[in-house]
């Protein structure tokens, strides 16, 4: 699974018109959240008074760090990735945290689409 589509590199700007996005081969580090209070309110989704609507909630958190080619040949051909983009994502259910992971990307390259 993997993202692909045209966009620019935050760090440097060097635009990748066919760049792949996929997690990496390093591990996705998943951690309990924790916070002990109102963990079922958070596992609901219900938000704390002046909790920012930016901020992801769930009962876990995941992070990785995912590797962005600049084809998907490139990765096929186990070249170095030209970037790596950390993403952090909350959620409830352990079955799903790869899924979150790929929403969160979608939402960073907002101009890439699943391949």
């Amino acid at each position: 699974m993997g993202l692909k589509g045209a966009l620019v590199l935050p760090d440097n700007g060097l635009p990748l018109p066919d760049a792949y996005l996929c997690i990496s081969k390093h591990n996705i580090v998943v951690s309990a959240n924790q916070r002990t209070d109102n963990i079922r309110l958070i596992a609901e989704g219900v938000r704390e008074n002046n909790m920012p609507a930016n901020v992801p909630i769930g009962i876990y958190q995941a992070e990785t760090w995912v590797c962005v080619f600049a084809t998907k040949e490139a990765r096929d051909a186990e070249k170095e990735p030209v970037y790596r983009h950390l993403v952090q994502v909350a959620f409830n259910d352990m079955r799903e945290y790869v899924e979150k992971i790929y929403e969160r990307l979608k939402m960073d390259f907002p101009s890439t689409e699943d391949c």
